[in-house]
This record gives structure tokens, C-alpha cells and sequence, in this order.
């Protein structure tokens, strides 16, 4: 056998991605563009936090948790953007981000992922500021009806009909089915009032 063949019991070097080799992905504008995301949230979710009511002393706030998970997020943010600017993001950073809405809304499994987050971002501000109860007494019926309920229905009915894409009238039934049976199931079964009903 000639020296200059290749051994072939000796070991190679392997190189390990795991699932996804996300480091060929991965650029300095990609970089920038989630560090303005992830610094958005964390100031929004530090707003939050700050109007948080104060019961007792400052160091028990309800919100000192979430504020200081807000602080370190946004320092990863600031962190990240630095970096990736130093790595030359900035230079057709307006163009690429341009592109890559375009072509976010040109997929209609992502434009149909944003159109969901909307709306349960819309149904979680009415929940929470445009609440209501009334009652019914009516054939021996005596029961408290809250926004909760009326929202969850709407809501949950409009997201099969876009997504199950099926007739309105069994939307509703669904919806209205699993809204009042999650409903009895919390509030009689648990003892725990829904959002609204307090």
C-alpha cells in the first residue's frame, strides 16, 4: 500500500449544527432588525410596568418584576445593535428591511399569522378595557353574562370562519359552545370569576 493514500481510520473532523444551522442564516441586518423589535417590546413592556399600581412599598410593585425583565431585554437589545452595526448592518439596511416586509406579506401563511396576533391583540384591549355585566332573570333562569363571554364569542367565531373557513352559523356554535363551557367550568367548577367579572 502506497504512504501516499489516505488512512482511513483516521478520525475526521466533524462539525456539529444541530438541527438548523442557523449561523449561515443569520446577517448583521438581520441582527439590527431584531434588536428594534426586542427594544420596542422591552420599552412598551417597561411603560407597562412603571403604571402599574404600588400597594404597598415600592420594592413589592407588581410591576418591579416585569420592569426589571423589561431593563435586561432592552440592554440585549442595545447590546445586539451595537454589534451589528459595527458589522457593517447599517449600509442598505432601509432596502433590505423594505424587502423583507415585502416579502413577509407575500406569504399567506404569514400575512394569516399576523392577521391572528391582531386580533387576539384587539379581543386582550377589550377584555381588559371595555367591561361589562348584566344579568338574566328571565323563565327561571338567573345567570350573569359578561363581556368576557360576548367578546370570546365574537372573537373565537370571526377566527374559525377566516381560518376553519366554514359556514358562519357553525362558527358560532363552536364559538359559543366552548365560550360557556370554559366559562361554567372556571366560575362553577373552580370558584374563579372570568376577566370583566368581578
Amino acid at each position: 500500500m502506497s504512504s501516499d493514500e489516505p488512512n482511513s481510520e483516521q478520525p475526521q473532523e466533524a462539525y456539529f449544527s444541530g438541527e438548523e444551522d442557523v449561523a449561515e442564516r443569520t446577517t448583521p441586518a438581520k441582527d439590527l432588525g431584531a434588536a428594534y423589535v426586542i427594544g420596542i417590546f422591552a420599552i412598551g413592556a417597561l411603560i407597562l410596568a412603571a403604571i402599574m399600581p404600588v400597594v404597598q412599598k415600592p420594592y413589592t410593585a407588581a410591576g418591579l418584576l416585569p420592569g426589571l425583565t423589561a431593563i435586561t431585554l432592552l440592554g440585549m437589545a442595545i447590546g445586539l445593535g451595537r454589534r451589528a452595526i459595527r458589522m457593517g448592518a447599517k449600509v442598505g439596511f432601509k432596502d433590505k428591511f423594505f424587502a423583507a416586509i415585502h416579502a413577509f406579506f407575500a406569504n399567506e401563511e404569514d400575512v394569516r399569522t399576523v392577521i391572528l396576533f391582531t386580533l387576539v391583540g384587539v379581543y386582550i384591549f377589550f377584555i381588559l378595557e371595555l367591561n361589562f355585566v348584566f344579568r338574566i332573570d328571565a323563565f327561571g333562569l338567573h345567570r350573569a353574562v359578561g363581556s368576557f363571554e360576548l367578546y370570546t364569542v365574537i372573537f373565537l367565531a370571526g377566527i374559525l370562519k377566516y381560518f376553519w373557513k366554514s359556514s358562519l352559523k357553525n362558527c358560532l356554535l363552536v364559538a359559543v359552545g366552548w365560550t360557556f363551557a370554559l366559562t361554567a367550568i372556571f366560575v362553577h367548577g373552580f370558584s374563579i370569576p372570568m376577566p370583566g367579572m368581578l
